[in-house]
């Protein structure tokens, strides 16, 4: 399932969220590179605002051609509450072998 782009932008705009830098750090993480999975990018970027961070990628990767959401396969994913508390979710794996044509 695709993550709605109205319901997206809700959920980014009630968090802040700043897309077009999520977009530009993908853009930049593939420099040189095939590919690059979620998990590295969230290793390499920590995130911020917690899971709808983690969720704008995959708004990002519904959007882009290059992009794959492979439903077959889960990634861990770790991160801190505003509260501090630390959660783990397991989502599908996302690559990005490129930005969008």
């Amino acid at each position: 399932p695709s993550i709605d782009q109205a319901d997206a932008s809700v959920l980014f705009n009630q968090f802040s969220l700043d897309v077009e830098l999520i977009e530009r750090r993908i853009r930049a993480s593939l420099e040189g590179r095939d590919r690059i999975s979620l998990h590295e990018l969230v290793e390499r970027y920590p995130p911020e605002k917690g899971l709808a961070e983690i969720l704008a990628y995959f708004a990002i990767a519904s959007k882009w051609d290059t992009a794959r959401i492979d439903g077959e396969r889960v990634d861990r994913f770790s991160f801190l509450t505003s509260g501090g508390e630390e959660v783990s979710v397991r989502l599908p794996t996302v690559l990005f072998a490129g930005p969008p044509r």
